[in-house]
């Protein structure tokens, strides 16, 4: 039967149309491709990575890991908080059925120190700190900015130059 249609086949289109559409077709050059791919996948492996990092690194890793100034280190802490505070959700939701049983059975209310609350005292403190830094670092841009002026002052008062 296969015969019979290549015969046929041959017949109706010709031996060199048939000749020229069994061959293969040319292959592109497929070095170039594997190199993109390659490069893709590290950058994607290293994303990945990066990624996975931020989720499982503890937070003091993430603020230790910032570049080694202050307002990046300010920066890191802030970001690092949070990123605290999207991971307490779920335990202070879980913290509030606990009161809600605790309520719901009559239970006395004793001095838990939920992690929950200690979190929020915590971060409370960290942005009046944080407060105050800025506060700190604003008058001390003004103080430089000051002194700038002064040293202008001065270089006129000594020589008449600018």
């Amino acid at each position: 039967m296969k015969k019979a249609l290549l015969i046929l086949s041959i017949l109706v289109m010709g031996a060199t149309s048939f000749a020229t559409a069994r061959k293969p077709a040319p292959k592109a050059a497929p070095k170039a491709a594997p190199a993109k791919a390659d490069t893709r996948l590290k950058d994607g492996k290293k994303v990945m990575k990066e990624k996975r990092e931020d989720l499982f690194e503890s937070l003091e890793e993430k603020v230790f890991r910032a570049p080694n100034n202050q307002k990046a280190k300010l920066q890191a802490t802030d970001n690092a908080f949070d990123i605290g505070k999207k991971r307490m959700y779920y335990l202070n939701r879980e913290e509030a059925e606990i009161r809600a049983l605790e309520a719901e059975l009559g239970m006395e209310e004793t001095e838990h120190n939920f992690l929950g609350d200690k979190y929020d005292a915590v971060m409370e403190e960290f942005k009046d700190v944080k407060s105050e830094i800025d506060a700190l670092q604003l008058e001390n841009k003004k103080l430089k900015e000051y002194l700038a002026r002064l040293n202008q002052m001065e270089i006129r008062a000594r020589g008449g130059k600018k």
